[in-house]
């Protein structure tokens, strides 16, 4: 073999990172991949510092459909302010093969069938939370991280909860809706973000059984999952108030409808 062909030859056998990763099922002794799959502001890291707590590691992966942002654990800080400097081009179908077992991710992805089977392997849990508090809290954290843009960071500075539903309205109640379906699928857990606070006995024993995880104390899971610093705890943002220009609004692209649809029947 002359030296050109021998080189020709390694560089065949030498992969590519993700041809690494085959997708099989994961074996029965190993422990699940799991995605978060929420609504925006639905308890997305909460749930993920929950899970962390059973166990599993955190990626830091957040998948989206044709890019992932892998935000660096010892600068969250960084991935709130800036987290377009963290995107990674990547379709889904490749970047959930990323998640090796025992660890987790996070998305808000919307239902389809495709994704359906694209997930068949993981363990999902599924979070909605009612809506008009969850835009009251994604404003809070737009206009704390300036992660909307300037215009329209001022803009929530100036007007509130009004100036984000006018502006991205449509489209998060959009995704929020196309998530409903997810419910129906053998492998998904569904919380509610009221009941992670109502009730964090019962929600974290029901997460821990979901993924096979023993738990003595699920109050003292909750506890530490509370105590950790979260990527978008709401606590660090400053107060906006849903007002008769947000109501407007919310009522004009159907929000109470979807509302009662996903189960807040006198919001």
């Amino acid at each position: 073999m002359t030296r050109r062909e021998h080189a020709s030859t390694e560089r065949e056998q030498v992969k590519r990172p993700q041809d690494h990763v085959v997708d099989i099922d994961t074996a029965d002794e190993l422990p699940h991949r799991v995605l978060i799959n929420t609504s925006p502001k639905a308890g997305t890291y909460l749930l993920a510092s929950i899970v962390e707590q059973l166990g599993f590691r955190h990626s830091y992966y957040h998948l989206q459909a044709r890019k992932l942002q892998a935000y660096d654990r010892n600068d969250l800080d960084q991935g709130l302010k800036h987290p377009r400097r963290f995107d990674v081009p990547l379709e889904l179908s490749e970047s959930r093969k990323l998640v090796r077992s025992g660890e987790l991710a996070v998305g808000h992805l919307e239902h389809s069938r495709e994704r359906e089977h694209l997930f068949r392997n993981f363990r999902i849990i599924l979070a909605q939370r009612e809506i008009r508090s969850a835009l009251v809290s994604y404003a809070r954290m737009l206009g704390f991280a300036g992660k909307a843009g300037p215009e329209l960071t001022e803009r929530i500075g100036n007007e509130g909860v009004s100036a984000l539903i006018a502006d991205r309205g449509a489209g998060l109640l959009r995704t929020i809706e196309r998530m409903i379906p997810w419910r129906d699928c053998g492998n998904v857990l569904f919380v509610r973000f009221e009941d992670l606070h109502a009730d964090p006995f019962n929600v974290t024993g029901a997460i821990s059984e979901f993924l096979g995880v023993q738990v003595d104390d699920p109050s003292e899971t909750m506890r530490r999952a509370r105590d950790k610093h979260t990527f978008t705890k709401s606590q660090r943002f400053p107060d906006l108030s849903w007002d008769d220009a947000a109501e407007e609004l919310f009522e004009r692209l159907g929000g109470p409808e979807l509302n009662r649809r996903l189960g807040y029947e006198n919001e």
